[in-house]
C-alpha cells in the first residue's frame, strides 16, 4: 500500500482522558488525500504519546482560513472500549468526514486583498 504524502501540521488542542484522545490539528492543506494521511498519522502519534488509548477523535482546521467549520473530522476505535465510546463497529478503521468547501480555501489574506481592490476602485 502506497503511503500518501502528509501535509505539515500543528497540534492546536490536545486532550487525553479516560482512554480517549481528542486532538485538533491545523494545516494549510485542503487536499482530501493529505488530510486522510494526516488523520491516519494520529494513530502513530497516540501510540508514541500515550498508554492505553482506546479511541482517537480528530478535528482538522485549515490554517488562515475564513471557514468556521473543520475541514475534516474523524474518529477511530483502537480496542473494544474504543468501539463503545465511538459507536464504531471496526477496530483501527477511521470514520472520516471531509468538509472542505470554498470558505476553507479562502484565507484572511484573500479577504484583505479583495477589500483593498474595492477601496481602490472607490477612489
Amino acid at each position: 500500500m502506497k503511503m500518501q504524502p502528509m501535509s505539515e501540521y500543528k497540534i492546536e488542542e490536545d486532550d487525553f482522558g479516560k482512554g480517549m484522545w481528542r486532538v485538533t490539528l491545523s494545516t494549510p492543506s485542503t487536499d482530501e488525500k493529505k488530510l486522510r494521511a494526516l488523520v491516519e498519522q494520529t494513530k502513530k502519534l497516540a501510540k508514541d504519546k500515550f498508554k492505553n488509548v482506546s479511541s482517537i477523535w480528530v478535528n482538522v482546521k485549515t490554517e488562515n482560513s475564513v471557514a468556521n467549520t473543520y475541514s475534516a473530522m474523524a474518529k477511530v476505535a483502537l480496542d473494544d472500549k474504543g468501539k463503545a465510546t465511538t459507536g464504531l463497529n471496526e477496530i483501527g478503521v477511521f470514520e472520516f468526514k471531509y468538509n472542505v468547501d470554498e470558505t476553507h480555501k479562502t484565507s484572511t489574506d484573500d479577504i484583505q486583498k479583495q477589500i483593498w481592490v474595492i477601496v481602490q476602485m472607490m477612489f
